[in-house]
């Protein structure tokens, strides 16, 4: 019988009844069915090279004895694809635009929260909401943060400094005040919004280049890497 994202919400309701249900492999097959999410649409093949690539900038970020825990934030993070493939030595803070990726992502990422060490963090949350009335510089800072572009323009209502902007790059250039100096700042982009993206100046006044991952295929989604000044 082929699972529907209805057959999946039924489940989550269920489990969520037991704030201890641990999944099981089963499970969390079953859930990662659910399609509605946007970064259902990244490969893990992507998913893998960006790792990659930024394990060798975070000498820590697979090892515990070689330092400090590497700090994460997914901004859009979906279903938790992304910060689900993190290195072991990550501390991840996971920002959601939808309840059921959410609970489908507190799933994937359970054993980060299964022990007194606690490594995963997530809400239903927009970052604009940090800019309503104004910019008010409280905003956290992380080694790494992660934005996949989608079309959302909420963040209209609440940040007005910035509210004629498109959403490819009101995002983007939000998230660079997360990233802490000498930091990264990873965007997953649909090919369209590349160059849109790289070229803009108030993106790039504040990063010192652009390293770009591509998906074998060269078809689909690219990951802009941008390391903050």
């Amino acid at each position: 019988m082929k699972v529907t994202n209805e057959n999946i919400k039924q489940f989550l309701e269920v489990a969520a009844i037991n704030k201890d249900y641990y999944a099981t492999d089963a499970d969390k097959a079953l859930i990662r069915n659910y399609d509605a999410c946007d970064d259902r649409v990244l490969s893990d093949n992507l998913i893998e090279k960006v790792w990659k690539h930024l394990s060798s900038k975070f000498v820590s970020i697979d090892n515990i004895l070689n330092g400090a825990a590497v700090n994460v934030l997914h901004v859009n993070a979906g279903q938790g694809k992304v910060i689900e493939a993190a290195p072991t030595n990550t501390i991840i803070t996971s920002y959601h635009q939808d309840f059921i990726c959410k609970q489908i992502s507190d799933f994937l990422n359970q054993k980060r929260t299964a022990t007194n060490s606690i490594t995963y963090h997530s809400s239903v949350f927009d970052i604009s909401y940090f800019y309503m009335g104004g910019n008010h510089f409280n905003n956290p800072k992380y080694d790494i943060v992660f934005h996949q572009v989608v079309n959302n323009t909420s963040f209209r209502t609440y940040d007005n400094k910035y509210s004629a902007l498109p959403y490819s790059i009101y995002y983007p250039l939000r998230a660079l005040e997360f990233v802490t100096k000498g930091g990264y700042l990873c965007v997953f982009s649909g090919n369209k919004n590349t160059t849109q993206i790289t070229s803009n100046e108030l993106i790039t006044n504040k990063v010192e280049g652009c390293e770009v991952m591509t998906e074998e295929d060269l078809s689909h989604y690219n990951c802009l890497i941008f390391k903050k000044k």
